[in-house]
């Protein structure tokens, strides 16, 4: 038994395990903080171009209220697990959690000049996982899927101190406008800002295509929208 428990432990704390697991519970961004500052402080706020990525589920509602609280729990885990492996095979962030959604930062703790197309293929990643979660339940006659928002800018990031907690901060244009691009879109859709299309690597710019120009809320003119082709 005392094999087995150190077996458990020994296995916990693999690599992958644990690089996923921080991913999907803690932002990286905190666990610097608290290691380098102390759970007393947060890290000084930065301002630079990253990209966001917002993605939320579609049909939850219906689910939740359809279904036993274990099936929603399962779904949610399901969701969940795969987010984070989406997150830490693009080291990524994850801001927070918000519900069924989720709001990711491709660029904060480890800045490159290739995070918009890291966050579009992160997007397409996360995009499948729904296509995984509505395979498995639209046989019980339940649809469910994820709506994903891609932008990119300048955005400030770091940690403050929230009484007990030390919590990420993420302030900025593309923030806003992920998730309003994020809220726009239909299940199994990724919808992708300007910007970021303008910073895709020439042999990413085939994974997206132009739509519409929309009204969101929040911003003053028509916002040219394009489409992530998965």
């Amino acid at each position: 038994m005392a094999n087995d428990r150190r077996n458990g432990r020994h296995q916990a704390r693999s690599p992958r395990s644990t690089r996923v697991r921080l991913s999907a519970r803690l932002a990286d961004l905190v666990a610097r903080g608290i290691a380098r500052f102390g759970r007393s402080h947060g890290t000084p706020l930065r301002r630079h171009e990253l990209s966001v990525v917002a993605c939320d589920l579609r049909g939850f509602t219906r689910f939740s209220s359809a279904v036993a609280p274990e099936q929603v729990v399962e779904l949610l885990r399901c969701y969940y697990r795969g987010i984070g492996d989406a997150v830490a095979a693009s080291h990524a962030t994850i801001k927070d959690h918000a519900g069924d959604g989720a709001l990711v930062l491709v660029g904060a703790s480890h800045p490159s000049p290739d995070h918009a197309t890291r966050a579009v293929s992160m997007a397409i990643a996360i995009s499948r996982v729904g296509d995984e979660l509505r395979r498995s339940w639209h046989r019980a006659g339940l649809e469910i899927g994820i709506g994903i928002g891609v932008a990119s800018g300048e955005v400030t990031v770091g940690t403050i101190e929230a009484g007990a907690r030390i919590e990420p901060v993420a302030v900025g244009a593309a923030v806003n406008l992920a998730a309003r691009l994020c809220a726009r879109a239909c299940a199994g859709q990724i919808l992708v800002d300007e910007r970021t299309v303008e910073l895709l690597r020439a042999d990413a710019l085939g994974r997206v295509e132009p739509l519409d120009a929309a009204e969101l809320k929040g911003f003053s003119h028509p916002v040219p929208i394009f489409q992530a082709i998965r």
